[in-house]
């Protein structure tokens, strides 16, 4: 029999496991939001679009809002107004 003892934590009897996914390095430093959120990446002319879209729809929607409270201030006024009149 030996006398000399193994080294548990010598490096050829030590486990080594896998490196875990979120230990390891991204390939592709240079990720974009489009790329997280898997969007494609618009064109400028779409981007453009989009703007005039949103703007436009932006409009229609404050002219409706205004509408609205006009129409209401209207119809308050013509049934609380002829009865302060009186």
């Amino acid at each position: 029999m030996s006398t000399q003892k193994t080294n548990p934590l010598a490096d050829n009897y030590r486990y080594q496991g896998k490196m875990r996914h979120y230990h390891r390095s991204s390939k592709n430093d240079e990720v974009k939001w489009d790329d997280w959120t898997g969007d494609k990446v618009k064109s400028p002319i779409r981007q453009k679009f989009d703007k005039i879209l949103v703007g436009a729809g932006a409009v229609i929607f404050g002219l409706g809002i205004l509408g609205g409270v006009l129409g209401v201030i209207y119809i308050v006024l013509n049934k609380i107004l002829p009865l302060i009149v009186k």
